[in-house]
C-alpha cells in the first residue's frame, strides 16, 4: 500500500499533525496573527492570491484557508513552494533532535505525503496548488508582482533568507502584505553582533536576552526592515509605491484555526491576554476555541 493510501486509510476525516512529524511548527499563537493578516487584506483585496515559501506538513495553509473562508466571500488562492527534502546541516540536526526527525520524515518522503494528505482539508473555495523544489528554484520562474500575500518560512539560513526577501518585493503587488515567521528577536533586541557572527546556525540562544532565536532570520529582516511590526516571532509589512510600512494588527476579530487541538488552542487563549487588553476579545476567543470542524490529537 502507498504512503498515500495508508494516511488515508488511518486519517480519512481528518488531517495529521500528530506524533514526530512537527506537524504544527513554531507557535500556534502566530496563526492567530496570520488569520488577523488575511482579515485586515480583505477589507481591500477581495480576493487574495497567496504565496507561501516553506510549507512542511501544510498546517499554515490550513490557516491560510480557513481565514480566507471567513474573510474573503470571493476565495482566493494559495501557492505553496517547498522542497519536501533534508535541508538542515549536520551542526543543526546533530544539536536537536526535533531536526533530526524532520530530516527523516524528508528522506522517506513523509512530510510530502502528510502534506498531500492534508491539504485536502483547506477550506472549499481555496485553491492550493504547489511547486516541489527549494526558493532559488523556483521563484525566479514567477511572474512579477503576481501575489497580494507573501508569507516567508523557508529555510532560516541568512543567504536563503535574503534570497527569498529580495524574491517576495519583486513578487509583490503594490499594496500587498509580506509576512513570515521566525522572528523571535528583532534586530534591536537582541546582541546583533552576535547574531551576524553565527548566522550558519539555525536556532541558538542570544547572550543579551537569553532567548532562543534564528539568527539568520533576525539578521536578513532587520537588513531589510531595520523598523518591522511583529507579533510573538511573527512579522508582517505593507508595500505602498514600492516602499514598505508596519503593520497593525488590532486583533479585532480574534480567528483560531479548527485543526489546532484542544490543549494547543487552550495555550493559545492563554498567550493570547498578553497581546488583547478587553473582556469582549476575550470573550470572542473562548467563542472561537469552542468551535472546530474536527479534533485530532498533537
Amino acid at each position: 500500500m502507498s504512503t498515500k493510501l495508508l494516511l488515508s486509510a488511518l486519517f480519512p476525516d481528518s488531517p495529521y499533525f500528530g506524533g514526530m512529524t512537527g506537524g504544527i511548527q513554531g507557535f500556534p499563537l502566530r496563526h492567530v496573527f496570520m488569520a488577523e493578516t488575511i482579515n485586515k487584506l480583505a477589507q481591500t483585496i477581495p480576493r487574495i492570491n497567496l504565496l507561501e515559501v516553506g510549507s512542511w506538513t501544510g498546517s499554515s495553509v490550513l490557516t491560510w484557508s480557513q481565514a480566507i473562508a471567513e474573510f474573503c466571500p470571493e476565495g482566493s488562492s494559495v501557492l505553496c513552494v517547498d522542497p519536501w527534502t533534508p535541508y538542515f546541516d549536520v551542526k543543526d540536526k546533530a544539536s536537536d533532535g526535533h531536526y533530526h526527525n524532520m530530516n527523516i520524515l524528508s528522506d522517506l518522503e513523509l512530510s510530502y505525503n502528510l502534506f498531500l494528505h492534508n491539504i485536502q482539508f483547506a477550506a472549499k473555495g481555496v485553491k492550493v496548488s504547489h511547486f516541489r523544489g527549494t526558493s532559488t528554484d523556483v521563484l525566479p520562474f514567477l511572474t512579477e508582482g503576481s501575489f497580494d500575500l507573501i508569507y516567508l518560512d523557508g529555510s532560516h539560513y541568512l543567504d536563503n533568507v535574503r534570497f527569498d526577501l529580495a524574491e517576495a518585493d519583486r513578487l509583490l503587488k503594490d499594496g500587498g502584505i509580506l509576512c513570515g515567521d521566525d522572528l523571535e528577536l528583532k534586530g534591536d533586541e537582541c546582541d546583533l553582533e552576535f547574531a551576524m557572527a553565527h548566522t550558519d546556525s539555525d536556532f541558538i540562544k542570544d547572550p543579551k536576552t537569553g532567548i532562543e532565536f534564528h539568527p539568520g532570520v533576525t539578521v536578513a529582516v532587520h537588513e531589510k526592515f531595520p523598523v518591522v511590526s511583529s507579533y510573538g516571532g511573527y512579522w508582517v509589512m505593507r508595500k505602498y509605491n514600492a516602499k514598505f510600512e508596519n503593520v497593525h494588527l488590532d486583533h479585532s476579530t480574534v480567528f483560531v484555526p479548527s485543526h489546532f487541538p484542544q490543549n494547543i488552542k487552550a495555550d493559545v487563549l492563554e498567550k493570547l491576554k498578553a497581546f488583547v487588553g478587553s473582556e469582549t476579545e476575550i470573550k470572542s476567543l473562548h467563542k472561537a476555541l469552542l468551535s472546530t470542524s474536527y479534533q485530532n490529537q498533537v
